[in-house]
This record gives structure tokens, C-alpha cells and sequence, in this order.
């Protein structure tokens, strides 16, 4: 009986031990997570508020430094995105919003981050475009570039990116995009990609097609700048590789015409064309 009373004893101490420790491991990772976290927001959103000047010393500063300010806060939010999303479990939308979080980008600022999943033959990747707002009050500098990131070991690893997509030495803003489905060479991630060529009105739109392979983007179509009623309608998006962009002949035209293209391995080609009133 003692012995088995000795036995029991043991028993409950090690199952309190356990215990204790599941509660306190995991809450501790989790809490340091968190911190890490953190740290890189309140990193970001400081070096962020230097990246837009409203005094003519901070201009100055901003003029000196916006080169390496770029560079940093893009560094940053690699590291955030590789600490905070899990490739198993997150989706598109969770690191979009995610990424408008930590940049501060609300509903109706006209600035926003995309993000997409691709499942290649080289492996998983999450795809981000990134609109870092940059400038004065009335002047867009916008550093906008698509950053790809690689499933390794669990965690999403920066692997690749491009420059700042600029249209006739004008900076942009307001970064879109949409997936071509199919790809026009299976194994690849293409999408289509327009922004705002601020600071027009009507609106005056740059437009990309670019192709990721698993190691590097390359730039498939880069047509001259459009006029559109506005940015949200300037393209559309369908099905089977088929996007139609939707354009105004002049500043003061009344009427739209949409030109339907259809993507190739060489590129888009247009298939059809027909105009709507404005």
C-alpha cells in the first residue's frame, strides 16, 4: 500500500510538472513571439515616418535618406513576414491585411499591399507587392516593388523581389494586382499589375504583366501609360488567361474602349475591342 501510495504521489507530481510546463513554454514562445513582433512594427512605423516629410528640414532629410529608409523598412518587413505568417496555415488575405496594419494603410487612403499563394514545381511561395508611401503631402514618391518569399523550413524566406516599378521616370501609387489562371507556361506565377501615375485627373495608369518562376520575376508586358475613369476599373481580370483594360481616348473623351487581350507565352495579344459610353 505505501508503495503504491508512493507510486500514485509521483504520478500526480510529474502530471503538475507536465503541466505546468505545457502552460509555460508554449505561453512563454508565444510571448516572445509577440515581442518580436512588435519590436518590428514599432521599428517600421518609425522609419516609415521619416520616408514622408512635412517641414523643409525633414524634406531635406528625406532627400538624404530616403535610399537607405527604403531599404530598411523593406528589410524589416521581410522579417516580419517571416516571423509572424505560417505557410501551413495563412491565406492571401491575412497577410494583405497584415501587411496594411503595419504600414498604417486604412479604407479610403488609396494606398493598399497585395499578396498571393503559389504552389510552383520549385516549391510553396507567398508574393507580395508592397506600396511603401513615400514623400511629401502633396507629393507621391511611392517606392512600390513585388517581393517573393520561399516555404524553407517551415518559415517564408525572402528569395527574391524587383525594383520600383516607376512609368516614364514618374513615381506611383496605389498598387493592384490579379492572377492570370491559368499561366501561360505552366510551373510559373503570372499576374497582372497596375497603379495610379499620380497626380492626374482622370486618372493616368501603369500597367505590368509580370511572370515569377520560383527564382526571379521578369517583366512580360509593360504598355504605355492609359486614361481611366478610375483605377478600379482600369482592368479586369477573367478567366482563362483573358483580361480586358478599359481606357479613355482622351483626357476629355465620353466614350470607353475596352480592348480584350489574350496572354501567350510571348505576351498579351488583343482579341477584341468595342467602346461604351462613359
Amino acid at each position: 500500500m505505501k508503495g503504491d501510495y508512493l507510486v500514485t504521489r509521483r504520478t500526480v507530481q510529474c502530471a503538475i510538472i507536465f503541466g505546468i510546463c505545457f502552460i509555460y513554454f508554449p505561453t512563454r514562445i508565444v510571448a516572445q513571439q509577440a515581442g518580436v513582433q512588435t519590436n518590428h512594427v514599432a521599428q517600421i512605423r518609425t522609419l516609415a515616418k521619416q520616408l514622408r516629410w512635412q517641414t523643409e528640414s525633414g524634406r531635406k532629410h528625406y532627400e538624404a535618406e530616403k535610399a537607405e529608409l527604403t531599404r530598411n523598412v523593406l528589410s524589416e518587413v521581410d522579417q516580419y513576414i517571416t516571423e509572424t505568417f505560417v505557410p501551413d496555415s495563412v491565406t492571401a488575405e491575412q497577410v494583405q491585411s497584415g501587411l496594411n496594419n503595419l504600414l498604417g494603410y486604412t479604407k479610403g487612403l488609396g494606398i493598399q499591399n497585395v499578396a498571393f499563394l503559389a504552389n510552383l514545381p520549385k516549391g510553396d511561395f507567398l508574393i507580395v507587392g508592397i506600396d511603401l508611401w513615400r514623400g511629401g503631402a502633396a507629393i507621391n514618391e511611392d517606392y512600390i516593388c513585388f517581393r517573393a518569399y520561399a516555404d524553407i523550413g517551415g518559415k517564408f524566406v525572402h528569395v527574391a523581389g524587383t525594383e520600383n516599378l516607376v512609368a516614364s521616370d514618374s513615381f506611383l501609387v496605389g498598387v493592384n494586382a490579379r492572377a492570370l489562371e491559368p499561366p501561360p507556361i505552366a510551373g510559373e506565377f503570372w499576374f497582372l499589375s497596375w497603379a495610379d501615375v499620380p497626380p492626374q485627373s482622370p486618372y493616368t495608369i501603369a500597367i505590368r504583366l509580370y511572370a515569377f518562376d520560383g527564382k526571379k520575376f521578369r517583366t512580360i508586358w509593360a504598355p504605355q501609360n492609359i486614361i481611366s475613369a478610375s483605377i478600379d476599373t482600369a482592368v479586369q481580370v477573367g478567366p482563362g488567361g483573358v483580361f480586358t483594360v478599359n481606357q479613355m481616348p482622351t483626357w476629355t473623351s465620353q466614350d470607353i474602349v475596352h480592348g480584350q487581350y489574350a496572354v501567350s507565352t510571348t505576351g498579351p495579344k488583343k482579341v477584341r475591342e468595342w467602346k461604351t459610353a462613359r
